[in-house]
């Protein structure tokens, strides 16, 4: 939501689920391309718009090689490149580009067409951002920064 806030013209939902017990994640997770406007009261509102641009942003857990964010989606390489040029001249972190292949960064490539930030801005236009805890609370705000500088030279 923080990058509704940096841009103008920016529209933002968000999907939330905390547990006092046990993983948000086992309780509440539900994969990106299972996301529909028939089971969340407010999402069918967004898909009224025509975005030229959609970015969802996501939490994973990878091992120790994988990258701090991993950008995916089926924005073009051009395009996702530049986010990920813009995220590391703000943020310290190790930012890699999704490709099509099997394993833990194929799984969170977010290529499906059914993936909320596919349908939302159609096809080619929607970046997906997977980051790491760490990434997320150290450099959380560094990396909405980047992704907005790379939105605002559209």
């Amino acid at each position: 939501m923080k990058l509704a806030t940096e841009l103008s013209g920016c529209s933002g939902w968000a999907a939330c689920g905390y547990t006092k017990t046990n993983s948000a994640f086992n309780r509440w997770h539900t994969p990106s391309r299972q996301i529909s406007p028939r089971d969340y009261e407010y999402l069918p509102r967004l898909k009224t718009h025509d975005y030229h641009i959609a970015v969802t942003w996501h939490g994973y857990a990878p091992d120790d090689e994988h990258p701090d964010v991993y950008i995916g989606g089926q924005a073009s390489e051009e395009l996702r490149m530049r986010v990920a040029d813009e995220i590391r001249e703000q943020a310290d972190i190790e930012v890699s580009i999704a490709e099509q292949e099997p394993g833990l960064l194929g799984r969170y490539g977010g290529k499906h067409r059914h993936n909320i930030t596919n349908w939302l801005a159609g096809y080619q236009r929607g970046i997906q951002l997977e980051q790491t805890r760490d990434a997320r609370t150290e450099e959380g705000h560094n990396i909405v920064r980047g992704v907005a500088q790379a939105l605002e030279q559209l």
